[in-house]
């Protein structure tokens, strides 16, 4: 009997140490791959490094070709500055200068939602005669910022009335056109005495 076990546990001891060495032929592969992975990661953080760049030898002929490609490029980047150049002139005009870049005052839209009156200090009209396209009453906030709306909208003709019974004093803001200095913060205008 004794004869029957031990050539069972020999096939037992076989079979267990092919399974091992299996196991570590697979180990040795999967070691195998990672070391060629840490290789193409040192790789590609050597490309990624601006100064490999630098260090690469790009040979002149390859140079200029790289001039010669953006040679367009710049003829267009030079004409361009040679138009402005031209314009300088009219940008130096009288008239320009007079406008006083009205048009970023202007609103281009109406705010549809009521503006709370505890936020704001003053108004002012804008029309095409004061330059913008678009007819607006200018709402200016205590923060100094303009908040635009709709001229015959029931609820913006409140504030304004509101606005003008502060203290008896018109919170108008003028509408000419008159050089200001950047920057310059919204008057109020007294109301005349009559």
């Amino acid at each position: 009997m004794v004869w029957f076990i031990i050539p069972s546990l020999s096939f037992q001891a076989a079979d267990g140490l092919v399974k091992v060495q299996v196991a570590l032929g697979n180990i040795a592969s999967k070691r195998e791959r990672v070391k060629i992975l840490y290789k193409k990661i040192e790789d590609l953080i050597k490309y990624l490094d601006p100064q490999y760049i630098d260090r690469m030898a790009v040979p002149d002929a390859m140079k200029l070709q790289f001039i010669l490609a953006e040679e367009q490029f710049i003829l267009s980047q030079v004409a361009l500055l040679e138009q402005a150049n031209n314009l300088q002139l009219f940008l130096d005009s009288a008239h320009i200068k007079g406008s006083e870049n009205q048009a970023s005052d202007c609103c281009l839209s109406h705010k549809t939602n009521r503006i709370p009156h505890r936020l704001l200090s003053a108004y002012r009209i804008q029309s095409p005669e004061t330059g913008c396209r678009l007819p607006a009453i200018v709402f200016i906030t205590k923060k100094n910022r303009n908040l635009c709306a709709p001229p015959n909208a029931p609820w913006a003709l409140g504030l304004m009335k509101k606005l003008d019974g502060k203290k008896g004093q018109s919170t108008v803001v003028r509408t000419e056109k008159q050089p200001h200095a950047k920057g310059a913060k919204h008057r109020k205008q007294r109301k005349p005495k009559n």
